[in-house]
C-alpha cells in the first residue's frame, strides 16, 4: 500500500520536474491527475479491447492537456504559473462535469494486475515506475531535446543564441508533463476502483510534486 501511494506521487513529481527544468512551473498537474482519474473510471471498463482503448484515451487526454499548457506558454507568451493555474481550474471543471459525484468502475483484471504484486513479492506499481524511468525519463534526459530543456532552464537567452530550439524544448516538456500526470491518474483509478473530482486531492498532489 505504501509503495502504491508513493509511486503515484513519484510520477506526478516527474511530471512537475519537466517544466521546472525549463524554468517553468505546472500548477495543473494535480488537476490533470484528477481529470484522468475521472475519465479512467468511465472508459477503462469492459472487454480487454475496450479497456485498452480507454487507457489510450486517458493518456491522449494527458497529452492534450500538456499541449494546451505548452501552446499558451510558448506562443501565448504568458507566464507558466499563471497559465497553468488557469488551465488547472478548467481541467478541474471538466473533471467535475464528468464525475459530479464519486463513482465509476475499472476493469478488475487490469486494476488487480497493476495494484497487486508481481511473483507475490514486488509491488507491480514499482515495476511500472521503473518502466517509466527507463522508457521515458532516461531517454529524455539523454536526448537532444532533453539537453535543450536543461539549457533553457539554465539560461534561456544563451540557449537561444546557441541555436537551441527554445520553443520546442518547452512544448515537449509540457507535453510529457501532461502524459505522466494522466498516467498517475490512471494508476489511481486502479487503486480506488472509482473516480472522484477532488479539488483538495489535486491541490495536495500539485504542492507535493513541487516539494
Amino acid at each position: 500500500t505504501a509503495a502504491n501511494k508513493a509511486v503515484l506521487l513519484a510520477i506526478v513529481a516527474m511530471a512537475q520536474t519537466l517544466p521546472v527544468l525549463t524554468a517553468g512551473l505546472d500548477l495543473s498537474v494535480g488537476m490533470v491527475f484528477i481529470l484522468a482519474n475521472c475519465l479512467a473510471s468511465t472508459l477503462v471498463v469492459g472487454s480487454p479491447l475496450a479497456t485498452a482503448a480507454g487507457v489510450v484515451a486517458v493518456l491522449a487526454l494527458g497529452l492534450a492537456c500538456g499541449l494546451v499548457n505548452g501552446l499558451i506558454v510558448v506562443y501565448g507568451r504568458l507566464q507558466p504559473i499563471i497559465t497553468t493555474l488557469a488551465t488547472g481550474a478548467c481541467y478541474y471543471g471538466f473533471a467535475l462535469a464528468l464525475r459530479p459525484t464519486p463513482g465509476g468502475d475499472v476493469n478488475a483484471d487490469f486494476a488487480d494486475a497493476l495494484s497487486g504484486q508481481t511473483f507475490g513479492v514486488v509491488p507491480t506499481m514499482l515495476i511500472v515506475l521503473a518502466g517509466v524511468v527507463v522508457l521515458v525519463w532516461l531517454p529524455y534526459r539523454r536526448s537532444a531535446i532533453g539537453r535543450a530543456a536543461y539549457a533553457v532552464g539554465s539560461n534561456e537567452a544563451a540557449a537561444f543564441m546557441s541555436g537551441v530550439d527554445v520553443n520546442r524544448a518547452k512544448l515537449v516538456a509540457y507535453l510529457l508533463s501532461g502524459l505522466l500526470a494522466a498516467l498517475a491518474g490512471l494508476l489511481l483509478t486502479c487503486l480506488t476502483y472509482s473516480g472522484e473530482a477532488s479539488s483538495p486531492s489535486g491541490g495536495t498532489y500539485t504542492l507535493n510534486s513541487i516539494a
